[in-house]
């Protein structure tokens, strides 16, 4: 489920990813800012979580160049 938060005139999208069934510890959450509307953001968080279901989403942190 993500959560969305209004800092100035931009819109926030954080998603949770939950916790790794292997170390039982939470997972880093995905953040990512910048949108004018809310509907942007959650537009652009369904599309992680979409990602996330299908097990498809790579950090950008994680990807070589």
């Amino acid at each position: 489920m993500a959560q969305f938060r209004q800092r100035g005139k931009s819109w926030t999208y954080i998603v949770d990813m939950g916790i790794d069934p292997l170390t039982k510890k939470r997972r880093p959450q995905i953040s990512k800012g910048g949108f004018k509307t809310k509907r942007e953001a959650q537009a652009a968080a369904r599309i992680v979580e979409l990602e996330k279901q299908n097990g498809t989403l790579i950090k950008e942190s994680d990807m070589p160049f």
